[in-house]
C-alpha cells in the first residue's frame, strides 16, 4: 500500500530514488515471511514437542524488527525531508489518511503498537485530524486498534516466548 500509494504521490513532485521501490521492500517482506512460517509451524503443531519453537520465534522476530526498523530509519531519513520540502502539511496527512484507512485493522494496530510515547504518542499521531479533515483517525479508534494487536499478537508472542502457554491462533 505505502510503495502503490506514497511513491506515485512523491514522485509527481520529487525522485527520493528508490526507497520506496517494490525492489526496496523484499528484505522485510521475506523476513516477514519466515517469521510467519515460524509461527505457523508451533501454532498448529499441537502433538509435537518443538523444544526449538520458542528460540526459533525469538530468532526469527528479532530478525524482523531489526529489518523493520532499519527500513523505517532510512525511509523516514530519505521520505521525511522530501515530503517537508515539496508538499504542505494538509497534502502529506491526506495521503497518509488514505494509506491508513486502507490498511488492514490488525497493521494498523501494529503501527499503533510501535509508536514512540504510548499514549502521547497516539494523542500526537491522532492531531493530524487538526491539519485535515480526510484524517479521521480518532484516539479512541487508535487505542482500539493498538489494545487489538497487542491481544492478538504481542501477548500470544511474550506468552510463547517465555514458555508460559502455547499460542492458539
Amino acid at each position: 500500500m505505502e510503495v502503490d500509494k506514497l511513491a506515485p504521490f512523491i514522485e509527481t513532485k520529487a525522485r527520493p530514488g528508490d526507497v520506496l521501490s517494490e525492489k526496496h521492500h523484499q528484505s522485510l517482506f521475506g523476513v516477514l515471511q519466515i517469521v510467519n512460517a515460524a509461527v505457523t509451524d508451533c501454532a498448529y503443531d499441537e502433538n509435537s514437542s518443538n523444544t526449538l519453537t520458542a528460540s526459533a520465534i525469538a530468532s526469527t522476530v528479532h530478525g524482523y524488527r531489526t529489518v523493520l526498523y532499519a527500513h523505517l530509519a532510512e525511509t523516514e531519513k530519505v521520505i521525511v525531508p522530501v515530503l517537508r520540502s515539496y508538499f504542505s502539511p494538509e497534502e502529506v496527512f491526506s495521503i497518509f489518511a488514505d494509506i491508513l484507512s486502507q490498511m488492514p485493522k490488525l497493521a494498523f494496530g501494529s503501527l499503533a503498537h510501535h509508536l514512540t510515547g504510548g499514549d502521547d504518542g497516539v494523542t500526537a499521531f491522532n492531531a493530524r485530524s487538526l491539519v485535515t479533515p480526510r484524517w479521521r483517525f480518532t484516539s479512541s479508534d487508535t487505542i482500539k486498534a493498538r489494545a487489538e494487536y497487542r491481544v492478538k499478537v504481542e501477548s500470544k508472542l511474550e506468552s510463547l516466548l517465555s514458555g508460559d502457554g502455547n499460542i492458539k491462533m
